[in-house]
């Protein structure tokens, strides 16, 4: 698989072509944001074992929402029921699975060492909040000591490097066959090629989830759709067979 190099502004091109792929069926798209949200909400209600069978089933249901992608920039219509699709393919389902519970590890791991290097220093902060413990004599510069430093530059260190390994892991499982641990190494070369539109592409999403989220957060209801579509988008122009 040839993995293509672009420009930086093509990062912002991708969410055009999202935006493009999701008024063209803007109703299906929104249906199939609410009926995964509720989803996982239910699941995630359900005690102990509830949040992480979100966690693990959410890329099958993406999974399937990329197949509606391709179906949708094919000319096709995208069906709800294409959300589910990724379920009834034993190969496809048990991969994006995979990736399900290696996602669930790495934020796992990735807490852990974040907590190894705060963890004292967020203990005394924590303390800071009993009115009676000495703590609260505490200097407000020691909010800011190195260690606090180090351990938030090393949790968005981790943050990246795992969203590069998974931002195109998943149409890579169902679009072009690839086996998990493969398709997530497909995802980080390709996102380490170009860290200029993924970087251009970060920030414009970071912006759109402000405006999104003001009204009440209904705006994500749009956003949603056009991140994962846009994803799509970028997929399709960075890999090539």
């Amino acid at each position: 698989m040839n993995i293509v190099q672009v420009k930086a502004g093509v990062g912002m091109a991708w969410f055009a072509c999202g935006w493009r792929l999701f008024k063209g069926n803007w109703g299906n798209w929104l249906l199939m944001t609410l009926v995964m949200m509720v989803m996982l909400l239910l699941m995630s209600l359900v005690p102990l074992l509830g949040s992480l069978a979100a966690m693990l089933l959410a890329p099958v249901m993406l999974g399937g929402w990329f197949k509606a992608a391709r179906t949708a920039e094919q000319g096709g219509n995208a069906e709800v029921s294409m959300l589910f699709s990724a379920f009834g393919d034993r190969r496809e389902r048990n991969s994006l699975l995979v990736i399900g519970l290696l996602q669930i590890l790495v934020q796992v791991v990735a807490g852990g060492l974040v907590m190894i290097t705060m963890g004292s220093q967020l203990t005394g902060i924590s303390s800071m909040a009993n009115p009676g413990h000495p703590a609260m004599s505490m200097d407000p510069a020691q909010l800011f000591s190195p260690m606090i430093l180090i351990g938030f530059l090393l949790m968005l260190v981790l943050m990246a490097l795992v969203s590069m390994a998974f931002a195109f892991a998943l149409p890579l499982v169902v679009l072009d066959g690839r086996p998990p641990v493969e398709a997530l190494k497909l995802s980080f070369s390709g996102c380490w090629r170009n860290l200029g539109a993924l970087a251009v592409f970060g920030l414009i999403y970071m912006l759109l989830v402000v405006i999104a989220s003001i009204p009440f957060g209904l705006g994500l209801l749009i956003l949603i759709p056009v991140t994962v579509l846009a994803l799509y988008c970028g997929y399709r122009e960075v890999y090539s067979n």
